[in-house]
């Protein structure tokens, strides 16, 4: 499996939509809210970067310094104001989870928190289907 380094963007619709989550489902998942808090908000950013960063210098962990970043360029993140909508986020959040899975970072408490996210997302957005709605009941 290849993996790589998501973009900014992908890890701003993830700490966009968990700073529009409420405070007892960020609770569910080992969060405080972020109140729209740029240093909140960019701190987590920061440290879903350095999950991603993690796992790809263990998968490609052969290459020295320089090659690693001939392959990826600088290292870094940056907090940036997005507008997502939920698919967006649980696309983003996939997309980064998926990348997050070599070496030992799928063990980690961050990773399973990214799982729990999942499956909030997934639920909610489920429940928003017209066939959810119309579907029997319980």
């Amino acid at each position: 499996m290849s993996a790589f380094i998501v973009d900014d963007e992908t890890i701003n619709r993830i700490v966009d939509f968990v700073n529009q989550m409420e405070p007892w489902d960020l609770g569910n998942v080992g969060l405080e809210p972020f109140d729209h808090d740029v240093e909140i908000m960019t701190a987590f950013g920061k440290r879903l970067y350095a999950m991603n960063c993690d796992a790809v210098r263990q998968r490609y962990e052969h290459h020295d310094d320089a090659t690693f970043l001939e392959m990826f360029g600088p290292i870094g993140y940056q907090w940036a104001t997005v507008t997502t909508d939920t698919m967006a986020a649980y696309k983003s959040l996939s997309c980064l989870i998926y990348q997050c899975t070599e070496g030992d970072v799928d063990e980690s408490q961050d990773y399973a928190m990214l799982i729990k996210l999942r499956g909030m997302w997934a639920d909610a957005i489920v429940c928003d289907l017209p066939a959810y709605d119309a579907a029997a009941g319980w």
